[in-house]
């Protein structure tokens, strides 16, 4: 399979040609997410044990990882746990502050769900690790979102998103 590399913005960036699953090596300091080009890209909280990984190496590897779309300062994607195959996981949106997200989440409620404000006053955080900080929940016309939203992603590694973009109903 050929390989093509490229640098940008300081970062060395390696593509499987007809591979989904490319990684690059971390980006140096002076590049930021906030300095990313406009497009779909894919952040996550594991390094790949190789320069090629395929989707497998995600899921099997509960990985945390942000797929998103940037346009201009607007930012919106979808911050999952890979191994439930993005079934766990929030709607994100916001803007980018060097390479920390400060937004909102916003999610559908299922009907059966029998969420109240009191209940989700007490969450303070949406992942094990602790990556995504929310506070400030509101329930509006069938959504649940956490007003305030800041998703630290400087210990990262950029993944291609491949044919992957975020969930259109993140948009919100």
């Amino acid at each position: 399979m050929p390989i093509k590399s490229h640098v940008y913005a300081g970062f060395f960036l390696i593509t499987a040609i007809g591979s989904f699953g490319s990684v690059s090596l971390a980006p140096t300091a002076s590049a930021t997410l906030a300095n990313l080009p406009d497009g779909n890209h894919r952040y996550c909280d594991r390094r790949p044990p190789s320069d090629i990984v395929d989707e497998s190496f995600l899921h099997q590897n509960s990985t945390w990882c942000y797929l998103f779309n940037k346009t201009g300062n607007n930012v919106f994607g979808y911050f999952m746990d890979t191994s439930t195959f993005g079934e766990y996981g929030t709607c994100l949106l916001g803007s980018f502050d060097g390479n920390v997200l400060n937004g909102r989440t916003i999610d559908p409620i299922h009907p059966d769900a029998n969420l109240t404000l009191a209940s989700l006053q007490s969450e303070s955080v949406f992942d094990t690790e602790g990556y995504l900080k929310i506070d400030d929940p509101a329930l509006e016309r069938g959504y649940v979102m956490f007003n305030s939203a800041v998703l630290d992603l400087e210990d990262f590694h950029q993944y291609n998103a491949g044919p992957y973009a975020p969930p259109e109903f993140c948009r919100h």
